[in-house]
């Protein structure tokens, strides 16, 4: 340090003498005016700019950016509050790490680019080749279906030829079936025609004996009816139970109903929330791809064109080949139209004679369900008579059962009704005897106003006579 006290000027400065292995030093000095602020830089006395004096410090292994060599009490606090991704970022700052991340970021990005291009080339390839392979096994396939449908279409010519031989034979036959039919089939109408003339006979005397089941049935029922009026009230209170209870069921059902419409609808906006949550996201990671697509450089713009021109072109090579075999193969489509149509125009003519026969065998059927129908109404004729002759016995015995059954009824009625009523007159006579027993001597009035029903509960306003006063009216009684 030098100071000069006559002009008034301090000047400071620092020189830092820096020794090899090899015994040599280099000297660095800053030098620092007080008045102007200037600052100058020398390097073994040579004086050099501020990048220059950095540079040959970083060349002998030191840094600027350290605080004149020396570490705080609160740098050290700093340095132990830091997490371990600041504390990285400070070491690439010290070490000077810091400046190359860049371009290794570049380099990195630039290599997945290739790679990814690679295995996209490499996979392409292998597709192709899978194409081709399979293009080639299709091709033999084909070959060996047209030898097999060749030989097939012999099959079936000599087939249908031998079919067609047996058919007209059976048909000759099923001719001669149906004329005997058809006269069998005449014989059996005109034998039926004479068995309905008998069977209207029967059902005129059927019809008389259904009458007087029928008038039997009205006496039954009158019968039954009274019996069924008393079931009548307990069936109106199950039904008033009934609706009451349906009318609960319908509250719940409501309240149900609207709970469930509740939770429909707020699935419903759940779901449009999620749409539209799933659009956004969609939307981002669009805007994220052309972001990234923007900053391709332009080396890797021209490698990814000369990729693409070379694609095309191998496109274009097979896609000529799969013209070539699209042609081959409409030609051979071509030829199975034809042979498909002499294929049809056979089996027209088979399905010909198949209706044909089948027409033949529904009019056999026919004839013959007819004949069997004949028969069965023969039998069920014979067996109707016989159940009818044998019901209408059962019904006049039946009816002689019932109407004997209704007389007993009714005389059991009238003799019920007349034990009723003895009975009644006498309960009610023992009860007034009983009540005239509890009351004092002397009572005024009617027996048929003490003679009421016993079951009902009422008063009677009584005199009772006394010895003071006959006339006086006496408390209400109740009689039980």
């Amino acid at each position: 340090d030098s100071v000069s006290d006559a002009v008034g000027e301090t000047n400071a400065c620092v020189t830092l003498v820096y020794s090899t292995d090899d015994f040599e030093t280099k000297e660095f000095e800053r030098r620092i005016l007080s008045t102007s602020g200037f600052v100058e830089d020398y390097v073994d006395g040579e004086v050099v700019s501020f990048e220059e004096y950095q540079t040959a410090l970083r060349e002998s292994g030191m840094h600027g950016h350290m605080k004149n060599f020396m570490i705080f009490q609160n740098e050290v606090e700093r340095l132990a509050s830091k997490t371990p991704k600041d504390l990285s970022e400070l070491f690439e700052e010290v070490s000077g790490s810091g400046d190359l991340k860049k371009e290794y970021n570049k380099a990195l990005s630039k290599m997945e680019k290739c790679e990814a291009e690679v295995t996209f080339i490499f996979q392409k390839k292998k597709s192709l080749n899978n194409a081709k392979r399979a293009l080639r096994q299709q091709k033999e396939e084909a070959e060996t279906y047209m030898q097999t449908k060749k030989l097939l279409e012999e099959c079936d010519n000599r087939r249908r030829l031998f079919k067609i031989f047996h058919m007209e034979e059976d048909f000759n036959g099923k001719q001669e079936m149906l004329k005997s039919t058809e006269q069998e089939v005449a014989s059996a109408e005109e034998m039926h025609r004479a068995q309905l003339d008998q069977l209207s006979a029967y059902r005129r005397d059927i019809s008389s004996l259904r009458i007087e089941e029928a008038k039997s049935e009205q006496r039954i029922r009158r019968a039954k009816k009274d019996q069924d009026r008393l079931h009548i009230r307990a069936v109106e209170a199950n039904a008033e139970i009934a609706k009451r209870r349906s009318k609960m069921d319908g509250l719940r059902l409501d309240h149900a109903r609207q709970e469930l419409n509740e939770q429909i609808e707020t699935i419903r906006k759940l779901e449009i929330m999620l749409s539209d949550t799933e659009d956004s996201l969609a939307q981002a990671k669009r805007e994220s791809d052309e972001h990234s697509m923007r900053r391709i450089s332009h080396a890797d713009l021209d490698e990814y064109r000369r990729l693409q021109e070379l694609c095309k072109t191998r496109n274009c090579v097979v896609q000529a080949e799969l013209n070539l075999m699209n042609r081959n193969a409409s030609i051979r489509k071509q030829r199975l139209s034809v042979l498909q149509s002499n294929i049809a125009e056979d089996e027209k003519r088979r399905a010909k004679i198949a209706a044909d026969l089948e027409e033949l065998n529904k009019k056999k059927q026919s004839t013959l369900a007819k004949l069997n129908t004949a028969k069965e109404l023969v039998r069920s004729l014979e067996a109707d008579l016989i159940s009818q002759e044998s019901a209408a016995k059962e019904n006049k015995r039946q009816r002689a059962e019932l109407h004997t059954k209704c007389e007993n009824l009714t005389s059991e009625i009238h003799i019920n009704k007349y034990q009723m009523e003895e009975f009644n007159k006498r309960n009610t006579m023992v009860h007034s005897l009983r009540t005239l027993k509890r009351l004092y001597k002397g009572v005024k009035g009617t027996l048929g106003e003490l003679c009421r029903p016993v079951n009902r509960k009422y008063t009677v306003p009584m005199r009772v006579s006394s010895p003071n006063r006959s006339d006086a009216p006496c408390q209400p009684f109740r009689l039980a």
